[in-house]
């Protein structure tokens, strides 16, 4: 496993966001979990397809392994905080789940954290 970049481009892993808010060791990829809305697929973010994110605050995006919609990115927190807006920051940057399922997060102990967000709707 290769350390952070310096200057994070795409990609920005979720896992790498993680471990630079100070998780030390911090979860892979294949320890960070979702469901996919459209296809019903339960997931890693290692099994998910990484391209780079639309939205200019965003960085990477995660499609669903089948190609169906994109199910979480990574990118810069909000400049002012907006509760309920579903950015998770963590540290420098934030993880952003777009299903209502959230991302479930496997911890060092075993124990796990879901991160869930307000989704409006579901599309590709």
């Amino acid at each position: 496993m290769s350390g952070p970049t310096p200057n994070p481009e795409h990609p920005l892993r979720a896992s790498e966001v993680i471990r630079r808010s100070g998780m030390d060791p911090g979860p892979d990829d294949s320890e960070l979990w979702i469901d996919c809305p459209v296809c019903d697929r339960h997931q890693s973010l290692a099994d998910a397809q990484l391209e780079p994110a639309e939205d200019p605050q965003d960085i990477t995006a995660y499609r669903c392994a089948n190609g169906c919609m994109v199910v979480t990115v990574t990118g810069h927190p909000n400049p002012v905080p907006l509760p309920g807006s579903g950015r998770y920051r963590l540290g420098d940057f934030a993880v952003v789940p777009l299903v209502p399922s959230g991302l479930v997060i496997t911890m060092p102990s075993g124990r796990e954290v879901r991160l869930t967000t307000h989704v409006r709707g579901v599309g590709a």
